[in-house]
Order: C-alpha cells, then structure tokens, then sequence
C-alpha cells in the first residue's frame, strides 16, 4: 500500500508483489501467494521470473494446467528455449492425460531450438 501511495510505477509495484508472493510461498501461504503473483505478473507483464514464481506457485496448489498455461508462454514468447520451463514443462506432462500431454509436446516441438533434441 505504502508504495502505491508513493505513486510507483505498475512495473516496480509488479517486482514488490511478486517478492511479497515469492515470501508467501515460502511461508506455506499459497492461497496469498497465488493472488499476488497473479497480481505482480499483470502490473508488470512478461518479466519471467514473475511469470516463473507464478507458474511454481500453481504447480505447488495442485493446478499442473494454470501452471503449465504460464510455462508454456514463457517458453514460447518471452524466453524461448528456457531450460527450467521446459524441464518443468516435461514434468508436467509426464503427470498429464493423454490429451494435455501431446498439447504440451506439440508446443515444445514447435518451439525448440535448433539442435535441442524433441521431447
């Protein structure tokens, strides 16, 4: 609150949110965790490790297809080839159906960089 009355950029309140989160989810507080990792990511969208922060946070709730929706955009736009998205990714889709996993193969096909072998 204090920094909004400071008039911070959406940018920096974003990068406050996000540590406020990331202290959320080590603390075990999920459910906060999630509302403001949600939130920092769309005050200052496209910065991975908010994207990052957000999608371990849905994976550690339970919601494997929130959290794979956040890695698969940061593997395909803002970060192509993004080891740890991907590797998390292939977890993922190891725990999915049939359907959710092929979805995640395709997309990790379509977007791996030349030489890395096809998951």
């Amino acid at each position: 609150r204090l920094a909004e009355e400071q008039g911070y950029s959406d940018y920096r309140l974003g990068l406050i949110k996000d540590s406020l989160g990331w202290c959320y989810r080590v603390r075990g507080d999920l459910p906060q965790a999630v509302a403001l990792l949600e939130e920092a990511c769309r005050l200052a969208p496209g910065v991975p490790i908010l994207q990052e922060h957000l999608a371990e946070t849905y994976r550690a709730i339970g919601e494997p297809g929130r959290a794979a929706t956040v890695y698969l955009e940061l593997y395909e736009k803002v970060r192509p080839g993004h080891a740890a998205a991907r590797d998390a990714l292939l977890a993922i889709a190891r725990e999915a159906d049939a359907g959710q996993r092929a979805e995640i193969h395709r997309r990790l096909r379509a977007v791996s960089p030349p030489g890395e072998a096809p998951p």
